[in-house]
């Protein structure tokens, strides 16, 4: 990677007309698993969003206001949202590997074919 930036001639490069075309092809294949990534992503990230909210929730509503059952629930919430974040990461890693090798073994097979 780093020799990537130290060369600047790889910048200079410029992508064919149709290349997305054709790279997007060996995807198509894997639509659903793409579906699913996204939509573990989507909801990875919509967690991440929620968190701060929830902790504000229980500083102003809980601690502020000095409703422990409050502080109670939504710090319970927060440690599953946590534990939900951490399997939705794990999940997206898994869709990511075995998508990004599912195509490149396409690749191989099409390079590689000679009929």
């Amino acid at each position: 990677m780093l020799s990537f930036m130290q060369d600047a001639s790889v910048v200079k490069q410029q992508v064919k007309p149709g290349s997305a075309k054709r790279v997007l092809r060996f995807a198509a294949p894997y639509a659903g698993l793409l579906a699913v990534f996204l939509s573990v992503v989507i909801l990875d990230a919509g967690i991440g969003i929620v968190n701060p909210l929830i902790y504000r929730h229980i500083i102003n509503d809980g601690i502020l206001k000095g409703d422990a059952a409050l502080i109670i629930r939504f710090a319970v919430l927060a440690g599953v949202l946590g534990l939900l974040d951490t399997a939705l990461g794990l999940a997206q890693s898994y869709f990511s590997a075995t998508i990004g090798a599912r195509v490149v073994l396409s690749l191989r097979k099409k390079l590689f074919d000679h009929h």
